[in-house]
């Protein structure tokens, strides 16, 4: 008896905070970037963040000094995900576009060398969906690991070596097609 009273206590408790206004809590500062920001990437050794504008084609560069955008790299249409080398070298771009008539050529990396601002562009055929860098420091930047809607991809952002990679499914399909002949 004594705990149907006390579940009751607390139902009618919830019942009436529910009614009651609430404030809400947040943390940070808002910075306006004029678009739409699909991802961001934190470089702690320059004192700025990456943001992947993806309605303006660019990635605009935030100051952690004072939150306020100081320039922007024009980079190819919806950049959708962006990551940043161990060294802090390169800055990976994931151009995601997947329209209602689809172009693979449209489907791009965009690799910038961010001490002399250099830009490689490669064609993935199939939407990419994220990038992300492992490995590397001391031994340099890394590899990057490339996610599409159809397989999973390196590239070597030293040579420039965009290299799929074989994956169990791959293997699967592989042994099931020499089986058949």
């Amino acid at each position: 008896m004594r705990c149907n009273g006390f579940s009751i206590l607390i139902a009618l408790a919830a019942l009436a905070g529910a009614s009651m206004p609430c404030a809400a809590a947040g943390f940070g500062t808002v910075a306006a970037i004029g678009g739409q920001a699909a991802d961001i990437a934190l470089d702690e050794s320059r004192g700025v963040l990456y943001i992947a504008n993806f309605t303006a084609n660019r990635v605009d560069v935030l100051s952690t000094a004072d939150n306020t955008v100081h320039t922007s790299i024009n980079v190819a249409q919806q950049p959708g995900s962006l990551a940043l080398s161990p060294d802090s070298q390169y800055l990976l771009i994931a151009h995601f576009a997947n329209s209602t008539t689809p172009d693979p050529s449209q489907n791009l990396l965009t690799l910038i060398h961010l001490t002399d601002n250099s830009q490689q562009t490669f064609i993935t055929g199939a939407p990419p969906l994220g990038v992300a860098f492992y490995g590397g420091v001391p031994s340099g930047p890394g590899m990057a690991l490339v996610v599409t809607t159809t397989g999973f991809f390196t590239l070597n952002p030293t040579n420039g070596v965009l290299s799929g990679l074989i994956t169990f499914a791959n293997q699967i399909g592989r042994a099931s097609c020499r089986e058949r002949v």
